[in-house]
């Protein structure tokens, strides 16, 4: 097994997880948009940006929902507790579950705007400017909470801001930075960059029902994993700087239709989707790569041009993930020390465990980086290995 093939692989399955709530200031309704929310009647107006898409007090996690109680627009999400919003059992310092904001006002339906699909050019990790801040990081407020070393309901991992155009504080991003120096020895970015050359690692992104690059409520966006298979070329064309070229057609792997469709909006030239729960599985030599990824956020500037400041975010269950990784690559990379990692880094949906009497996080987030420029999508092709 290729360890730099099922680094990235790794990275690009969480990659596909990615949608969010986020903006900028506008004028109208949500003026405020990237402003945090007061109280919890702004946050359900839409007139600001709730803590993380979260609509609940500022600060304080703890309020209870039900699909029931959620506001139209609103997802009632399970971080902490048993996991039951229902649940009157839980310890009172445990989480509740909360409302969060759906992106978009699509009621069903995204319109007859313009379809404008996109390939992904460039992938990377989330991660510090290695000359800057180093709390700086790309990603999004996951959880609603803005935590330090003593917050055990991010279980004492501090979080970050990312940087602009965004400037989100209480960013939820710690596999990214342990990944990041992972690439010290192993040049991940790298091999991202040459599987995106050679067609390998194709991403295609689409929005549906574009009828303004500036602001529209309502879009749909789709990612799909692209292919040069009856393309009548092995590898995509690429630009005088080596990068994926714009404007060529790539077909599309009959396997990842429909995987990831969300809902979004655009404010102020910047998209924002999701959240949107995503079972992704990569062929991997042979064996496929299957994770799961929970209320995964994806923002980016749009034009027609292409796509740029993206940025993907969401989070890994630390036991589907140590159970996917060992299973592709079992002689390669030992459980305890994948387990080890990712339980080290967990930082999200902390649950009570009653062996420890206390808080685990079963969740470790994740935020990566991409542009895009536009492509064509082709056939639906069935690619064989």
């Amino acid at each position: 097994m290729d360890l730099k093939k099922l680094a990235f692989c790794v990275l690009l399955s969480a990659s596909l997880a990615g949608f969010g709530c986020g903006g900028d200031d506008s004028s109208g309704p949500g003026a405020d948009l990237g402003a945090a929310c007061s109280s919890n009647s702004d946050c359900e107006s839409g007139v600001c940006e709730p803590a993380g898409g979260f609509c609940t007090t500022v600060g304080d996690p703890a309020v209870g929902c039900t699909a029931s109680t959620c506001p139209d627009g609103f997802t009632c999400v399970l971080w902490g507790s048993s996991g039951d919003p229902s649940c009157d059992t839980c310890p009172a310092e445990a989480p509740r579950p909360l409302c969060l904001r759906q992106a978009g006002e699509c009621d069903g339906g995204f319109g007859a705007g313009a379809s404008h699909t996109y390939v992904m050019s460039m992938l990377n990790i989330g991660q510090a400017d290695p000359a800057g801040d180093p709390n700086i990081v790309p990603g999004f407020n996951l959880d609603g909470r803005n935590s330090n070393e003593d917050d055990q309901y991010g279980c004492f991992h501090p979080d970050f801001t990312s940087p602009p155009p965004d400037n989100e504080t209480g960013v939820d991003n710690q596999l990214g930075p342990i990944l990041s120096s992972v690439g010290m020895s192993l040049d991940i970015e790298g091999t991202i960059q040459e599987n995106i050359a050679d067609g390998s690692l194709l991403i295609l992104l689409t929005v549906e029902g574009v009828d303004d690059f500036t602001n529209d409520a309502c879009v749909n966006v789709k990612l799909e994993l692209g292919t040069m298979q009856d393309t009548g070329s092995e590898t995509p064309m690429l630009d005088g700087s080596g990068m994926i070229a714009g404007g060529q057609t790539i077909n599309v792997d009959s396997r990842s239709v429909g995987l990831v469709e969300t809902q979004g909006e655009i404010v102020n030239g910047r998209l924002r989707a999701g959240p949107v729960d995503v079972s992704l599985s990569l062929p991997i030599e042979g064996a496929a790569l299957t994770l799961n990824i929970r209320q995964a956020l994806l923002r980016f500037d749009i034009s027609e041009g292409g796509l740029s400041d993206g940025l993907l975010g969401g989070a890994l269950d630390v036991e589907e993930t140590v159970s996917a990784i060992v299973a592709i690559a079992p002689d390669d990379i030992p459980e305890s020390l994948a387990r080890s990692i990712l339980e080290g880094q967990a930082d999200l949906n902390p649950t009570y465990d009653a062996e420890i009497m206390g808080l685990a996080c079963e969740a470790v987030s994740i935020g990566l980086i991409y542009d895009a420029v536009p492509a064509t999508r082709g056939d639906e092709v069935t690619v064989t290995m």
